[in-house]
């Protein structure tokens, strides 16, 4: 019997066995990340019904972890007893050298009783910009988290920099124009980064200038290429702190406002399709640097649901004349209350599982007050691909007074947990 393979055929079937074959090798790469993680499930015994939670981050470490992850450590010395936690358990993590690639930053107990072992990533000795993993313990002193962004098998050519740390410093005074000798603040900073975008490591210089009006940023340089990896400012020229009522009544200062109209909308999918009032002052939070942009948006109370699909054309931003909201608005007391919530929500996810804003890589979310849906009149929910949390305003339907819903911290906090999914 003769086949007559074309060339196309041939093509075809040879790319389906490399792919096969690439899929084989990641799967053969993380096994003993799942190995490590079914051991440590079985070595604790865990009860059927109350598995262990974890994600994973792009290079198959483990990035949380939640359950029941260890017997009671020594309250006296919580070093000690994570520390060990690690080194029997770094497969999970895919860290090769525990004593090498963490360095103990801060140990925290705070009022909830629950304690906090922080640690800082380094490579070679050279400290990985922003990266850590904290672990953390109950009150009956038994680990039952590790929160990491740590970044497992880096991979650098060089550990040596083509140039040194003054050169570093001129260069981003020369890219920014600064003139002056010597500026208020300059320093620079070897370190290791990894861009999340692009999966890849670089030995850069984080480099700080602070120099004169208005002017503070952090840039990251390529210590190969001198080339900007990223920089951003430290001042945000048009955020200014005013004050609010909230939707139950209570005074909020500061209220994290934008004066003006510049404020940046980071080609933003719902923002780009309101009509998109403004005035003096918005309702826009920029000040959580990592976390999350935070915007507030008025519905204008129309129906917004057309058939089953949404329609933006009345939305505006919630604006005030001056930087003071809430003193006669509803609508300015349900933002402030929905301002509030989110910043409050961002914030516990940061500094109790370090987590950076919703998808933790500083999404922007966005509350939109006085939704309307005349077939649900009383309802809040959230849009998880589009990022925004509508509130129904409240009023009296039938015998029921209802306030507006922003009033309610746990409908903040529920939006984010419906997208950290348990694997």
């Amino acid at each position: 019997m003769k086949f007559d393979i074309s060339h196309k055929a041939l093509v075809n079937f040879i790319f389906l066995i490399f792919a096969f074959s690439i899929a084989v090798h990641a799967q053969d790469k993380n096994e003993k990340v799942f190995q490590a993680i079914e051991k440590l499930g079985t070595t604790q015994k865990v009860q059927e019904g109350k598995q262990l939670k974890y994600i994973l981050n792009k290079r198959g470490g483990v990035e949380i972890i939640q359950g029941a992850l260890s017997a009671p450590i020594n309250a006296g010395n919580l070093e000690i007893g994570v520390k060990h936690f690690l080194e029997t358990n770094k497969d999970m993590f895919k860290i090769a050298n525990v004593n090498e690639e963490l360095k103990l930053n801060k140990v925290q107990n705070d009022q909830s009783g629950l304690s906090h072992v922080r640690y800082d990533q380094y490579y070679q000795g050279i400290p990985v910009l922003g990266r850590e993993l904290s672990v953390h313990i109950n009150k009956n002193n038994e680990i039952n988290a590790v929160t990491s962004n740590y970044v497992p098998e880096i991979h650098l050519q060089t550990t040596t920099a083509s140039f040194n740390s003054d050169a570093a410093i001129q260069r981003v005074k020369t890219i920014n124009n600064i003139t002056i000798k010597k500026a208020l603040i300059e320093e620079a900073k070897l370190v290791v980064y990894h861009s999340d975008e692009l999966n890849q490591d670089y030995l850069a210089y984080k480099v700080k200038i602070a120099a004169g009006f208005k002017f503070d940023m952090d840039v990251i340089l390529d210590a190969s290429t001198g080339e900007v990896l990223r920089s951003y400012t430290n001042i945000e020229s048009g955020s200014v702190n005013g004050t609010g009522t909230d939707a139950k009544g209570n005074t909020v200062s500061p209220l994290h406002i934008y004066q003006g109209t510049n404020f940046p909308t980071n080609n933003n999918t719902v923002l780009a399709n309101i009509r998109g009032n403004t005035g003096a002052y918005n309702m826009v939070d920029l000040v959580h640097t990592g976390l999350g942009n935070i915007y507030g948006l008025n519905a204008n109370h129309d129906d917004l649901v057309s058939g089953m699909y949404y329609d933006f054309s009345t939305v505006d931003y919630i604006y005030n004349s001056t930087s003071t909201f809430g003193s006669t608005s509803q609508v300015q007391r349900a933002g402030v209350s929905g301002a509030v919530g989110f910043e409050e929500t961002l914030d516990y996810y940061y500094t109790q599982h370090n987590r950076n804003g919703i998808d933790n890589n500083g999404m922007d979310v966005i509350h939109i007050q006085d939704w309307y849906d005349s077939a649900d009149p009383i309802n809040a929910f959230w849009d998880g691909s589009l990022g925004f949390m509508v509130f129904s305003l409240g009023g009296t339907y039938g015998s029921t007074t209802y306030r507006p819903l922003s009033a309610a911290i746990d409908e903040h906090q529920d939006s984010i947990m419906k997208i950290i999914p348990a694997h």
